[in-house]
């Protein structure tokens, strides 16, 4: 094993739109942490981009869907010694100074989720910077003022709090996770595709904490499209959407499967949660 120049990866995960990777790698010009990109197959100019800025590419050799680009990260973060591994979508944008936190973060919260900007998603709902600064939605969904919130958030400097789930669209890990991972050199079950990965993770470390003293722009829906509606299956997990590669009609049950497990359970724990504040009302 060879010690990493870096204690943390950045791990920037692809499948073409190289036009939003560029502006990703943009923000991360000049760190001192290490960035790679994991790329599942691009077919466009994610590697030529990469050339640019000088950033190694580390490519599937076929389209296997977006929790092998999890696992490709972890296992190099695994290999190479790293301390930390940030894993973030590419449709991301970073102020100056959120990488440097959170990586100070991680020396005592083995697994932490970020701020961004609202989501549509409710069970992303917690990670929303508006909750945190008190500022505008107008002031948070342009790009050109991430600096300025993640400043706000410095001058508020608030600990990390724990929550139940990790939004995966940019999270980090530190070593301590290695005991909850799926295996050696994959950190989520494989057969997961292209979703689940954030529920997978939520239930098996303990330890999940939000990050309030950083912040990233979230461009959302970019990579992957909108998310599903309740009860749907989720378009991503079907690779002959996602790559124009054939599936077979097994592993195609098994993505349905899947969501409609991850579905029930979010359901089931919205129902539990109204149950224990209607319990809470009548004590």
């Amino acid at each position: 094993m060879t010690q990493a120049p870096s204690k943390t990866l950045i791990a920037i995960t692809t499948f073409n739109h190289c036009e939003v990777t560029r502006l990703c790698l943009e923000t991360l010009t000049g760190i001192p942490q290490d960035v790679k990109v994991f790329d599942d197959c691009s077919t466009d100019g994610t590697r030529t981009v990469c050339q640019e800025y000088e950033v190694q590419f580390v490519s599937n050799t076929r389209p296997q869907g977006l929790t092998s680009l999890w696992n490709l990260a972890f296992s190099e973060f695994v290999d190479s010694g790293y301390q930390n591994l940030v894993i973030t979508n590419n449709d991301v944008l970073f102020p100056e100074g959120a990488v440097d936190q959170l990586e100070h973060d991680l020396e005592l919260h083995p697994y932490l989720g970020i701020l961004t900007r609202k989501d549509d998603s409710p069970m992303a709902g917690h990670h929303a910077v508006e909750h945190v600064t008190g500022l505008s939605k107008d002031e948070v969904n342009q790009p050109n003022k991430l600096q300025e919130v993640q400043e706000q958030l410095v001058m508020l400097d608030l600990p990390p709090v724990s929550i139940e789930w990790v939004y995966g669209f940019c999270f980090g890990l530190s070593r301590k996770v290695l005991p909850y991972a799926y295996s050696h050199n994959a950190l989520v079950d494989p057969r997961l595709i292209n979703t689940g990965q954030e529920d997978y993770l939520s239930r098996r470390i303990p330890s999940k904490m939000l990050c309030r003293r950083v912040f990233a722009y979230h461009f959302k829906g970019v990579t992957c499209g909108p998310m599903p509606t309740s009860w749907s299956k989720d378009s991503r997990d079907d690779l002959h959407c996602y790559h124009q590669t054939r599936v077979s009609l097994r592993l195609r049950m098994r993505f349905l499967r899947n969501k409609w497990v991850q579905h029930l359970r979010y359901h089931l724990r919205k129902i539990r949660q109204k149950l224990k504040r209607a319990l809470h009302s009548l004590s």
